[in-house]
């Protein structure tokens, strides 16, 4: 890693001063240490705050301490942001998997969203065995002690965008469920990504990192939500027929013609 590299060089550049003539004392020693050692004790502090947490947890709390015990402290700081930035990769790429076409692998309990079990064992989920239920409410749940504090929101932003990385996935599950395919999902998304792709700018998400401007994170939620909502909008309205079918249930069990029935009847 960069530290890694930036210690081994350091500690060369102490061993060619040691081998000078002129020799390395400790009181030289000490000044030229002071900045690794205040990196060594940025290390330690995350690491101790790290040992007891996973996830979006973890990356909140690495950066809680950043700004609460180094701030001002611009070694310590680019240190820390290189620590979140690695970390913050699998957390990332879920993210970006339940956005794009609603997929979940979540192996270790680390993501925002969970996966209800109670419905998964009604059928509810694709690929249940029994008959599909509708609770849509609790189709997947989120842990909120891993959103990330990246978001920058407050408040009732805050849920909204919650609700809607929620939401996003959801609708790529339900438009899966509806076609009967664990492909379905993610050509839809993709369908839809090209088309959108024509009229206006992409956002990049190959460059994700925890460093990453909030307005780019909520842009691109944005995005996916109406990429989903669209999608499922035309499923339900134009393959699936929902208008034409809910005109024949007014028709006959709403008795929309209701001389028909008299007549019919008599």
């Amino acid at each position: 890693s960069r530290t890694s590299m930036e210690y081994l060089a350091f500690a060369t550049h102490m061993e060619a001063l040691y081998m000078r003539p002129t020799g390395l004392t400790l009181s030289k020693l000490l000044v030229l240490v002071q900045p690794s050692m205040r990196t060594m004790e940025a290390l330690r502090r995350v690491a101790e705050v790290a040992a007891s947490v996973k996830g979006g947890a973890l990356l909140n709390a690495v950066s809680a301490l950043m700004d609460a015990e180094f701030l001002g402290d611009t070694k310590a700081q680019d240190v820390i942001t290189y620590l979140l930035d690695a970390a913050s990769v699998p957390y990332l790429s879920m993210l970006r998997g339940w956005l794009d076409n609603g997929s979940l692998s979540d192996p270790y309990g680390e993501f925002i969203i969970e996966q209800s079990p109670e419905d998964d064992s009604q059928g509810i989920l694709p690929g249940g065995s029994n008959t599909p239920g509708d609770n849509w409410l609790h189709w997947f749940i989120v842990r909120a002690e891993h959103i990330l504090c990246s978001l920058s929101l407050t408040g009732r932003e805050r849920e909204v965008a919650v609700d809607k990385i929620l939401t996003t996935g959801k609708y790529w599950n339900a438009i899966q469920f509806c076609n009967g395919s664990t492909n379905s999902a993610t050509d839809a998304s993709d369908e839809m990504k090209d088309e959108e792709e024509k009229g206006s700018m992409q956002i990049d998400a190959s460059g994700w990192k925890f460093s990453m401007s909030s307005i780019e994170l909520s842009s691109y939620i944005d995005r996916s939500y109406k990429d989903a909502a669209m999608r499922l909008r035309q499923l339900v309205l134009g393959e699936y027929q929902l208008i034409e079918s809910l005109r024949v249930m007014k028709r006959y069990f709403l008795i929309d013609q209701g001389d028909f029935f008299v007549h019919f009847l008599d």
